[in-house]
């Protein structure tokens, strides 16, 4: 793994950060229109229990990360992984590992006691990398998605 560029910088996201996620999030195939993600996003920049993080490389937004609280009455809180992504061509550069730090580190600092991902099980490579940084598949399910 190639050393992130040391003019990279982790912060937290910004209204005018939209059109970057946008792009990220579609090199990960994921369809959402400018309009839909700067509302979700917008709301989320408000939210305590949200975070949202982008790692900034010479003014260029190459990647991001969105973590929250995830509450359960019968289990402690735990940090869950909304998604990463990292710019197809910046990645194996430890970009994606400092976005997962931080992730850590809000958790930590906001009480809780794990953090969880859920993976597509196509994605190999996302598997790979989220086993180097500690990472244990611990079940596989199904998902099931209702719309209301």
């Amino acid at each position: 793994m190639e050393k992130p560029s040391e003019n990279l910088v982790i912060r937290g996201v910004e209204k005018k950060d939209a059109k970057y996620l946008l792009n990220l999030s579609i090199q990960l195939g994921y369809s959402v229109s400018y309009e839909k993600l700067e509302k979700h996003m917008n709301k989320i920049i408000g939210d305590d229990d949200h975070i949202i993080y982008v790692a900034q490389n010479n003014e260029k937004v190459v990647g991001w990360i969105h973590a929250y609280i995830y509450k359960l009455f019968y289990a402690d809180l735990m940090v869950e992984i909304g998604g990463i992504v990292v710019d197809k061509s910046k990645r194996k550069k430890g970009i994606g590992n400092k976005l997962m730090k931080e992730a850590e580190n809000w958790g930590r600092e906001k009480g809780c006691s794990a953090i969880n991902l859920r993976s597509n099980i196509i994605r190999k490579n996302a598997h790979i990398f989220y086993e180097n940084l500690g990472f244990k598949n611990v079940k596989k399910q199904f998902t099931f998605h209702k719309k209301l």
